[in-house]
């Protein structure tokens, strides 16, 4: 039995170790079973690459941004060295700037400054300019909202821009299944929370009653910060993707949110969340129910199997069964350990 939580150097600690050994791994697997290949993935994989570490088994291509210079050198090398059987490309500059531009900051190649578009990959039957990764992992370790610094300018916008071009025709879009994992620090300021507030009660312009009482859950008071925190981040990212996954014709099937103990202690969000293409009309397409009212889920403490439970306040109306449905990819043994079958 392992006590948590315990850290495991800047990057890591044991219950970060099990949302990507136990949550997100089994989520992958069960993408690469479905769409019966390896996976390609894009994003932030940390100088260590302890994501990739755990998922190599089930990769095929990696695209990894990194905005330190010196550590995008010491990253491009170790993926040579270390993953000698994976097609890798690196690229420098902020994760945001990168989705929005296809490219990251141009570095010095052969003596001419140059920079890869992130689309120079070859997949089969997808058009040259598209992306097409099954997994895009945007483990931004800050807020959700980014604070300006001073050599890039806008990046709150940059981060709400980069997440609906995602889902741009010359992005993601309906190629084919994919995964989406975002991860952020439940830490905000008082005026980032406001913001995340607000965004909520526009939503309610026109909604259903469900919808409504399930915006009241998100905006509740909770006495744990991190918890109410977690609820607003939850409810703004979920309306987000869901309409941007909407607008691309995208079905959205959320994962559910995890609220955990990172590397120094901090509490930190995991959400994820799967795409498949539908021909479904677009009003068809996003359930507002749905997106809202994925499971929260916390690690137990101690950390041992099942690894998972939920968090002791769960979106209104949420019934066993459908807290199943949402982590129906777990191992059997964990699914059943978190919500046991009625």
């Amino acid at each position: 039995m392992i006590c948590a939580p315990r850290r495991r150097g800047y990057y890591s600690s044991d219950e970060k170790d099990a949302v990507r050994r136990y949550f997100d791994l089994a989520l992958l697997q069960n993408l690469s079973q479905t769409i019966g290949s390896k996976l390609s993935y894009f994003g932030l994989p940390s100088e260590t690459l302890q994501d990739l570490k755990t998922w190599e088994p089930i990769l095929a291509y990696v695209a990894a941004v990194e905005r330190n210079a010196k550590k995008y050198r010491k990253i491009e090398q170790a993926l040579i060295m270390q993953f000698p059987e994976l097609r890798c490309t690196t690229h420098l500059g902020e994760i945001d700037k990168v989705i929005l531009n296809n490219r990251g900051t141009p570095t010095d190649i052969g003596g001419q400054k140059y920079a890869t578009p992130v689309s120079d990959h070859y997949v089969p039957d997808i058009p040259p300019q598209a992306w097409a990764f099954d997994v895009v992992n945007l483990d931004y370790y800050g807020p959700f909202l980014p604070s300006e610094i001073p050599e890039v300018q806008n990046r709150p916008r940059d981060r709400a821009n980069a997440l609906r071009k995602l889902f741009n025709i010359d992005r993601q879009d309906a190629f084919g299944r994919w995964v989406l994992l975002i991860t952020v620090e439940a830490t905000l300021s008082n005026s980032d929370i406001a913001l995340l507030k607000a965004y909520l009660n526009s939503a309610k312009s026109g909604a259903s009653g469900e919808v409504l009482t399930m915006i009241g859950y998100l905006l509740s008071a909770a006495s744990d910060k991190a918890e109410e925190i977690t609820k607003l981040v939850h409810g703004v990212t979920a309306l987000m993707v869901a309409t941007a996954a909407s607008n691309a014709n995208l079905r959205v099937k959320p994962r559910g949110t995890i609220l955990y103990s990172g590397a120094k202690g901090q509490s930190m969000i995991h959400l994820a969340y799967e795409f498949e293409p539908a021909q479904e009309t677009l009003s068809a397409l996003v359930s507002w129910p749905l997106v809202l009212s994925a499971p929260i889920l916390k690690p137990k403490n101690p950390l041992a199997a099942p690894w998972f439970e939920l968090l002791s306040t769960q979106p209104p109306s949420l019934t066993s069964e459908e807290i199943r449905s949402y982590l129906e990819f777990l191992e059997p043994s964990c699914l059943d350990g978190i919500c046991p079958a009625s």
